[in-house]
Order: structure tokens, then sequence, then C-alpha cells
């Protein structure tokens, strides 16, 4: 060896500290992989003799005792990637993988793919991860059968329709009322509707809708018209006039709207951009209230009032999910939902409409 060069220092083996710690090599293991059938004192002991040596179990060796892959699958669709949602979401999968010190291996389908080719992915094919979150909202295809097939145990995120076990969602029917009713207590009693494009096959569409009808009529409101008709027109497409534009004209000239609820913070943006339009002022002469938030558009000139739906909140809240499954052989959980948080903005004002306006 040449002078100067340092000498390589020995790897501390788990044998070095049950001898340090003076217990079996059994012992060790079992303490370093959570085994309940431990007494404190030999938990002290171990901790106390690796933390002494700087030991740190090998990978390999902590998956090989506790017959584990210590990673956990995620499935995601390819159109969330460049989308907040999906950033939120992943911030919210990971910080929780790394505090229960977890890995996360990926795999990424097509929007509106069939459930066969979430199968034919290498990391469920070779069943190399402990568990699976399918973020597959818009899939194609029986869901549930597949995921009966995996054998893995596994946590839908925010999946179209209801489900009463192993599923994550936000309350969608709820967060449509909050919005409503926060119109109706500052004075509005027109208030219309927008929902989100026709190609949103998602059931959050029908249940948002739903949402603001049911707090208008319990309120003795009618609902404005076309609050049921998802948009159809393409934006801007073939010279033909953007539907947001036309339908916030049809509510100022023919209804006299003085507030409009949105399925989303995407929608109210572009409701705003059609108010800009038309020579209409938010919130002086329309208000806007979203049922949803996205924080990249905070730069618009006139920050939307929002109920938001948490997604990182919904990332940690799968994972959560997924490691009880994971712990209980793959035992079904009960579904949660999450209400929606309020977001104070600058498109709302409180009006005081008179009797010939209420008429």
């Amino acid at each position: 060896m040449k002078a100067g060069t340092p000498r390589s220092r020995k790897r501390v083996t788990c044998m070095d500290v049950a001898q340090l710690a003076g217990v079996t090599i059994g012992s060790v293991s079992r303490v370093l992989n959570g085994a309940a059938n431990v007494t404190p004192q030999v938990r002290e002991k171990v901790m106390r003799a690796a933390d002494m040596l700087n030991y740190r179990p090998s990978a390999a060796a902590r998956m090989l005792a506790r017959q584990r892959h210590e990673t956990v699958g995620l499935v995601f669709e390819r159109e969330h990637v460049t989308t907040l949602y999906g950033a939120q979401l992943m911030e919210g999968i990971c910080g929780a993988l790394t505090e229960n010190g977890l890995r996360l291996a990926t795999g990424m389908v097509q929007w509106k793919s069939r459930v066969e080719q979430v199968e034919e992915l290498p990391m469920i094919r070779t069943a190399s991860v402990d568990g699976l979150v399918l973020d597959i909202a818009q899939i194609e295809g029986d869901v549930d059968a597949m995921a009966g097939r995996l054998r893995i145990p596994y946590v839908l995120i925010n999946p179209s329709g209801s489900r009463p076990y192993n599923r994550i969602s936000p309350n969608d029917e709820p967060v449509a009322v909050q919005a409503t009713t926060y119109l109706i207590e500052r004075g509005h009693r027109r208030i219309a509707y927008i929902p989100c494009p026709i190609n949103v096959t998602h059931s959050s569409q029908a249940d948002r809708m739903n949402g603001y009808a049911g707090a208008m009529q319990r309120a003795g409101l009618p609902p404005i018209p076309m609050w049921d008709k998802p948009l159809t027109r393409k934006v801007g497409g073939d010279g033909e006039e953007d539907d947001y534009i036309v339908r916030m004209r049809v509510f100022h000239r023919e209804h006299r709207c003085t507030a409009v609820v949105c399925y989303s913070y995407v929608e109210a943006i572009r409701m705003l951009y059609s108010c800009f339009q038309l020579g209409l002022k938010v919130p002086e002469d329309v208000s806007l209230i979203a049922c949803d938030h996205a924080p990249q558009p905070d730069i618009t000139p006139v920050p939307i009032t929002c109920f938001h739906l948490d997604r990182y909140e919904m990332g940690r809240l799968a994972v959560k999910m997924l490691l009880q499954r994971i712990e209980e052989n793959g035992a079904a959980v009960p579904s949660i939902t999450y209400d929606g948080t309020f977001v104070a903005g600058d498109s709302v004002a409180t009006v005081r409409e008179s009797v010939e306006d209420q008429s």
C-alpha cells in the first residue's frame, strides 16, 4: 500500500453489533426489523450498540429478513406528470414513504389506457413491490377485477365512482355545496354553474353538478339552465367562439347572474378570461368561486376564492392506507373521503339585491 493511502475500513456486521450488545445475532435481527417479541432491555442494548458502531443494515438483508421488497409501486397516468395535481400527489406519496424508510417504483400508462396495459407493467409482472398506489382515474376497463387479479395490496386514488374499500378520494359533492352556499350567504340569488368539458367522464363531474343544484334547491333558488350540460365546443377551435364566453354572455344578459360556481380553478380562470372579454369586472359585476384549487394560476389579476382539495394530503393518506393493508396481509380497509378547505381570494363580492332583482 502506498504511503498516505487510507486503509479500507472494515464493514460493520450484524455479528459486531451482537458482540458489543452481548446478545445473539437473532436478537439483533428481531430488534432491527421491528419484531414485537423483544424485551425493552434487549432492544435498548442493540440500538445503543448499533449507534456506537454506526451500523446500517443492508437493504438486501433487511428485505430477506422481513420477506418484503421494502418498495411501494405507483402507477399513474402520463398526463399527470406535467400538472400540479401530479406534482402535489407525488410530493405527498414520496414524503410519506421516506418517513417510513421505503422506496418508490413507478409505472406509467397513457390516459384512457386499458387495464391490461397496467397489468403488463414490469413491476407488476415480476411482483417486485409490496403494494401499489393506483392513480388511474381515467383508465378503461374493470379496475376492480384487475386489482383482484394482482394479488398485491393496492389503494385506488380518486377513481371514478364509489367504492367501500381501499379508496382515497376528495369529497366532490359537498365541496360544490360549500361553494354554492358561500355565495348564497353573501346575498347572491342568481348563481350559475360551469362544469368541465364533456370528455371528462369522471364521477366528480356529476357529483359537483348535483352539489350545486342541491344547494340551490334547498335555498329555494332555481339552478340556472346549462348547469348540467358539460362544455362541448373546442376552446377557440375552427373559428368557433369559446364556449366559456358563450355561456358567460348568456348568464349575464339573459339570467342576470351575479355569481358563477366553477367545477375547478381551471374553469374559474377561463371564466375570468371570459368576463374580461365581455367587459365584465370580477367581482364587481360577477363573482367567481371554484370547487378546487390549483396554485399555479395564482398569478391571475384576481385571485380566485375556492375550496381546496389537497392532493398532497391525498398522497399521504394513500400511503398510510396501503401500509395498513400490507401489515394486515392485504385485508380491505374502509375508503376515506376528505373535505375541502376554504382558500380566500378576491373574486367574490357581497351583494344586496333589490326585490325587483329577485323576482
